[in-house]
C-alpha cells in the first residue's frame, strides 16, 4: 500500500516539475493494462458520477465519470475499512464568460478507502485531452474579416485531486465532493493551471 501511495506521488511531483513526457508515459501505461481486462469485459464499470464541474469554482460546468474497479483488499486488524484501486474514464465542459470554454476528456487513477458505513475518501491523478473554444474570435483574409465560431486551442492536461463522499446503505444513491488542481500544456511561457471544484451524485450499477 505504501509503495502504491508513494508511487502516485512521485509521479504527480515529476509532472509538475516540468516533464510532462514522464506523466504522458504513465497514462499510456494506464491504458495499456486496463484496456484489454475492461474490453474482455473482466472489469465491469460499478459507479456512475455526475455532477458540477466548476472551473475557479464559480465558472459554470458539468462532469461524468464512470468507474471500474481494478482491484480491491481490505486493510489488515481493520476488517471495517476497504481499500481499492479505481480507473476512471471522465469528460467534463465549463463555461468561462468572455474568456473560453473548456473540453475536457480524462482518465484517471485513485485510491480508494472507503468504511462499512459507506463514507469513502480518495487520492488520485489523471491525464488527457484539453479543448478550449474561445468566444469573440475574428479571422482577417486580406481586407475581409470574418467571425471565427470554432477558434481555440488544444492541451495536455493533467490533473492531481482528493475526493470524498459516502454511498447509501439503502440505495444505489450517494454523493461526493472532488476537489483537483488541473496544469494544461503547452501555455507560455510554460502552461497554464486550473482550480476545479466538483460536487455530484454516484450511482452504483451492481446495486440490487
Amino acid at each position: 500500500m505504501e509503495s502504491i501511495k508513494r508511487f502516485m506521488i512521485k509521479q504527480n511531483y515529476v509532472f509538475f516539475k516540468n516533464r510532462p513526457r514522464t506523466l504522458i508515459c504513465y497514462m499510456a501505461l494506464w491504458a495499456i493494462l486496463s484496456t484489454p481486462s475492461i474490453s474482455n469485459g473482466q472489469i465491469r464499470p460499478n459507479v456512475l458520477s455526475i455532477g458540477y464541474f466548476g472551473e475557479l469554482v464559480t465558472h459554470p460546468g458539468l462532469s461524468v465519470g464512470l468507474s471500474f474497479s481494478i482491484s480491491e483488499w481490505e486493510k489488515k486488524r481493520k476488517a471495517d475499512i476497504t481499500q481499492s484501486l479505481v480507473f476512471r474514464p471522465t469528460a467534463s465542459i465549463f463555461h468561462h464568460r468572455r474568456y473560453q470554454t473548456g473540453i475536457i476528456l480524462k482518465p484517471e487513477l485513485a485510491l480508494f478507502r472507503q468504511k462499512s458505513g459507506g463514507s469513502y475518501r480518495a487520492i488520485g491523478s489523471g491525464g488527457g485531452y484539453m479543448r478550449t473554444i474561445i468566444p469573440n474570435s475574428y479571422e482577417v483574409s486580406g481586407t475581409e474579416v470574418a467571425k471565427s465560431t470554432f477558434s481555440g486551442h488544444n492541451y495536455f492536461i493533467g490533473s492531481i485531486f482528493f475526493e470524498f463522499g459516502k454511498s447509501s446503505r439503502s440505495g444505489p444513491w450517494g454523493y461526493y465532493i472532488k476537489p483537483q488542481l488541473l496544469y494544461a500544456i503547452p501555455n507560455f511561457p510554460n502552461g497554464v493551471g486550473y482550480l476545479a471544484f466538483e460536487i455530484g451524485l454516484t450511482h452504483q450499477l451492481n446495486s440490487k
